[in-house]
């Protein structure tokens, strides 16, 4: 009885004391860092840091979500300090971190900041949604349908650069024109094809294969020294394209109360 009585007089504090953070335009808990919209593009290490009212007595969680609902990526627990050192893989590119606050395993505020390791200029290749993804001035500019390479010819996931751009390339190896070439890795490059009724499924010997008008457009904006990331092949890209869009969740610092 007693301890019913005592988390029930815990829950009501927990409450007041939100209403009354909202109401004086304070947060219990606030990411200070990174900040919303800053350039993570070259970052290997990520100091994430925050700011609490909470007190002593706390321990904070960080977690990681690729679509701003399912926080399934644990960074780090039961933290004591009001900063941590995150060191994301190569193919961490957008998403949102948040920090929660616990006592005695109560939730007692977090904190959301959308954070983005996506180059301001850069070309993403989805071999699981068979699409090209253009970026540039650190927005998304096309989505592009594409054919990526059939088994045994696959390109091995990772971060590239474009080396060289041809207007009109031929193939001597498999005897045909490629135009609008822009080459990333050797003899691989993003480039027209004739086949468009194969575009959207693995065709090519190795090449990323675009629609005329759509490599035309790509050829046109791309520079030499451009990133290009290759995705593993079960990893899609229709997140990126919520995040990089009017339409993704406003970049927020949240704050919720809630009880066991």
């Amino acid at each position: 009885m007693l301890r019913s009585i005592t988390a029930l007089a815990f829950a009501i504090w927990l409450c007041c004391a939100t209403a009354c953070a909202q109401t004086d335009g304070y947060s219990l808990l606030a990411i200070t860092s990174p900040r919303p919209g800053e350039d993570l593009s070259a970052a290997k290490e990520v100091k994430i840091a925050w700011e609490s009212l909470l007190g002593d007595g706390v321990e904070y969680s960080i977690t990681y979500s690729r679509d701003g609902k399912t926080f399934d990526r644990e960074i780090a627990s039961k933290l004591v300090d009001y900063e941590y050192t995150w060191k994301p893989d190569e193919l961490t590119l957008a998403g949102w971190v948040k920090v929660k606050a616990f006592r005695d395993g109560y939730l007692m505020a977090e904190s959301v900041v959308a954070v983005s390791f996506v180059p301001s200029t850069a070309i993403l290749i989805s071999k699981a949604d068979q699409k090209v993804l253009h970026f540039s001035g650190g927005k998304l500019k096309g989505v592009f349908t594409c054919s990526t390479a059939l088994p045994g010819y696959d390109l091995k996931p990772g971060s590239y650069k474009v080396y060289l751009r041809q207007r009109k390339h031929w193939s001597k190896k498999w005897e045909v024109w490629m135009p609008h070439s822009l080459f990333f890795h050797q003899g691989y490059a993003l480039h027209a094809t004739t086949v468009i009724r194969r575009l959207g499924r693995p065709a090519s010997h190795g090449c990323i294969r675009l629609h005329p008008r759509d490599a035309e457009k790509l050829y046109g904006e791309v520079t030499v020294g451009t990133r290009v990331i290759v995705l593993p092949g079960s990893r899609g890209c229709a997140y990126l394209e919520s995040f990089f869009t009017p339409a993704k969740p406003a970049e927020k610092q949240a704050l919720t109360a809630k009880t066991n």
